[in-house]
């Protein structure tokens, strides 16, 4: 028995996992993008309708709760990314799992066929092993990145609210 089909289908099978992955990756990414496109747009719309409006005269009661809302509302835009990563990543791991499993089910039934092909059958394991660590130690590092993220936004987002309340307190003493 020929280990040909056994390599065609695990590769076929593979690449429709990786296909599949990538097409919701893209849609994600293309949603993100025109969602981030959208809200900027509204943002610069904003913006220059209160161009020609003195930021100074602008009531620093009506700004703090405004400042806060946008910083809550952006906020819960990088939550909802957040989810949607998450959900995706798992997603991927689920089919690194169902693929490692099928993959390893068609070695073993191949080796009890074929017991005269040890030698390809073990090389496969051990690329199969390889492929495993890379992928284990890409998902680690992903996984710190968006750790390092959460934190350098969650920072920002503090610095920005503690640098808009110092902002507000200074204008209500100039005001005063």
């Amino acid at each position: 028995m020929s280990l040909t089909p056994y390599l065609e289908h695990l590769s076929a099978s593979h690449e429709a996992s990786i296909d599949e992955l990538q097409t919701a990756i893209e849609t994600v990414l293309s949603s993100a993008g025109k969602l981030s496109r959208h809200h900027l747009d509204h943002l610069r719309s904003l913006l220059s309708a209160q161009a020609g409006t003195d930021l100074s005269r602008l009531s620093a009661d009506l700004a703090q709760p405004a400042i806060e809302r946008n910083l809550a509302y952006f906020r819960g835009l990088y939550d909802i990314s957040s989810e949607a990563l998450s959900a995706f990543t798992t997603l991927g791991e689920q089919q690194h799992e169902r693929l490692q499993r099928s993959i390893s089910a068609s070695l073993d039934s191949y080796a009890k066929s074929n017991a005269h092909h040890d030698a390809a059958v073990a090389a496969v394991r051990s690329a199969v092993s390889a492929a495993n660590t890379v992928f284990s130690n890409a998902n680690k590092a992903a996984r710190q990145v968006v750790e390092i993220t959460d934190a350098s936004v969650n920072a920002t987002t503090s610095a920005t609210a503690r640098a808009a309340s110092a902002a507000v307190a200074q204008h209500r003493k100039k005001a005063a």
